[in-house]
């Protein structure tokens, strides 16, 4: 076998001291965004995978289709960035990263896809990301998963915004005396790690112990991160208290007033054919790009997320659309604010046909009144949409008190995106009463 060397250098120092050699058999990582508790995890599955024979670890969310764009995509990125690709074979078909050296293997499978859990054979390590989507049952019928005799340990690991304090995992992983330890314990650029030990009687006067870590981290304890990023975080200190807590101290969450009371159907089949079908498109910088797609089927809306990036100009973007075929039909109206007319230009030139969003007094709160009253799907694929549409929420005052008929504009990209075309839509399919001559 191959010798390999990773450079010190390339893992932050959380990662290093509380991810890489722990062998709890769960290893639960709460964090703020950017912390990079996610790229330790992926780190962290690609060095067992090359150094422990016959392995097979199993990323998992609660679809399994979303794997694709989340921690599949971060695994292949990170073999292709560190010139790791000769020790890996990667087939994109199924989601299946081997490694030939050691017979080891890392595969895909969703809490959605139950005869592929059945069929799971001696899965020795299990990736959770984003385990908040999960159910305690859904948990555990993919926790049973985990068992026989292996040569080395078996871990779970989880990797989650910690978004809400009444949430299942609080109370299973962070009794107060752990939470107390993993806040008590983090320093700036090392995180925070706590251990909880049960001693379980397995019967015959032996008792087994059980063991998990519990690792806190936020944008502060990752080295990589640029300034630009840790600015947009820490300016959500004077917009909301929820997302500040969250997203940006990764503590957990006391969540306010959310917009959509009664949250969008998701179906894993959308209609084959539509009877009108329209593009959402919201730009941004620093905060993500979105293009949604958007069918109509029997007055109700289907909504594809086609594409979210930030740090992309309007021209590479739309050169970008174009040439990667996003928008299926360009025949296809494409909806964009009408606050940046300086797109349609550029829309014009790569021969794709946009028009800006009806615009008008109180259009927003109009457009979002229409969207909650409205039958509107999304897809499980839908993985930036998904997650906005469960913090999407008032703006509050000083006092945390919802203001009235203002929004938290955070985390709304993809939300916006579809809210052009819809709103706008709606609005030109009203009847106009007038008189005949």
């Amino acid at each position: 076998m191959p010798q390999i060397k990773f450079d010190r250098e390339l893992f932050n120092d959380f990662v290093y001291n509380y991810i890489l050699f722990n062998e709890s058999r769960y290893l639960v990582e709460r964090g703020s965004a950017g912390s990079g508790k996610s790229v330790g995890a992926a780190q962290k599955i690609i060095m067992r995978t090359v150094s422990e024979r016959n392995h097979r670890f199993v990323l998992t969310r609660k679809f399994g289709n979303t794997i694709r764009k989340s921690q599949y995509k971060l695994l292949c990125d990170y073999i292709r960035n560190y010139n790791l690709t000769e020790l890996f074979n990667i087939r994109d078909t199924d989601m299946t990263i081997t490694c030939p050296s050691t017979s080891s293997e890392i595969i895909a499978c969703g809490v959605d896809e139950p005869e592929k859990i059945k069929s799971l054979a001696d899965p020795t390590g299990i990736w959770y990301e984003e385990p908040t989507e999960l159910t305690p049952q859904e948990f555990r019928q993919m926790s049973l998963r985990l068992r026989g005799d292996r040569e080395f340990y078996k871990q779970e690991i989880l990797t989650f915004n910690p978004i809400s304090e009444m949430h299942w995992i609080r109370d299973e992983f962070f009794p107060p005396e752990i939470e107390q330890a993993v806040n008590g314990n983090w320093k700036e650029g090392q995180g925070g790690s706590a251990t909880m030990i049960k001693y379980l009687d397995v019967g015959g006067g032996k008792k087994v112990p059980f063991q998990s870590t519990m690792v806190h981290s936020t944008y502060m304890d990752n080295k990589f991160i640029d300034d630009e990023y840790k600015a947009i975080l820490l300016d959500l200190k004077d917009k909301d208290p929820y997302f500040y807590q969250v997203y940006c101290l990764g503590q957990w969450g006391v969540m306010g007033e959310l917009v959509f009371h009664r949250p969008w159907e998701i179906k894993t089949e959308f209609p084959e054919e539509f009877d009108y079908t329209m593009y959402g498109f919201d730009w941004g910088y620093h905060h993500p790009s979105a293009l949604v797609k958007v069918g109509i089927k029997d007055t109700e809306y289907y909504v594809q997320e086609k594409l979210y990036q930030n740090k992309t100009t309007r021209e590479n973007l739309i050169r970008q659309i174009a040439e990667e075929g996003l928008i299926e039909d360009t025949n296809d109206i494409i909806f964009y604010d009408s606050a940046e007319p300086e797109l349609k230009e550029i829309f014009d030139d790569y021969k794709l046909n946009a028009r800006p969003s009806m615009k008008g007094k109180n259009s927003v709160m109009a457009g979002l009144d229409y969207m909650k009253n409205a039958k509107i799907y999304s897809h499980p694929e839908n993985i930036n949409l998904n997650k906005e549409l469960q913090t999407y929420k008032w703006a509050v005052d000083k006092d945390e008190k919802p203001i009235e008929g203002k929004v938290l504009k955070i985390n709304d990209d993809c939300i916006d995106a579809a809210r052009y075309p819809i709103y706008t839509h709606s609005r030109l399919s009203e009847p106009r009463v007038g008189f005949s001559n």
